[in-house]
């Protein structure tokens, strides 16, 4: 198993929320391309928040959402490595709540002013 951490008191129900970490393998661990994805266990159910394939030895980003939407007894975010033997790093893991109102009136002015440019026919 990779690094995981509890975050049950953390997570609010209905609540969307973006997740994100920067990952690398050690260089010379591995031979060949490998997965790794962040992963959010919800009562022994598990959730892909994101994956990315890793072929050589610079930092890729996985980011992915997720919702909750029924109180669980127990939220843990896992970071899922590539094949038994290769070691990874990580950094940066942030899990932040999404402002949807906020997010759609930045939506909307972004739209109104893109439409705004658009030549009438």
């Amino acid at each position: 198993m990779g690094p995981a951490q509890m975050i049950t008191d953390k997570v609010k129900l209905f609540l969307t929320y973006q997740i994100s970490a920067w990952v690398k393998i050690v260089p010379g661990a591995a031979s060949g391309p490998q997965n790794v994805n962040v992963a959010l266990g919800v009562d022994n159910n598990w959730v892909n928040g994101g994956q990315v394939e890793i072929n050589d030895d610079r930092w890729h980003e996985i980011g992915g959402s997720f919702r909750i939407e029924k109180q669980p007894s127990k939220v843990m975010v896992y970071i899922q490595g590539p094949a038994g033997g290769v070691d990874f790093m990580v950094a940066g893991l942030q899990i932040f709540a999404v402002d949807r109102v906020a997010r759609f009136k930045h939506l909307r002015r972004h739209a109104d002013k893109v439409s705004s440019r658009l030549p009438v026919k």
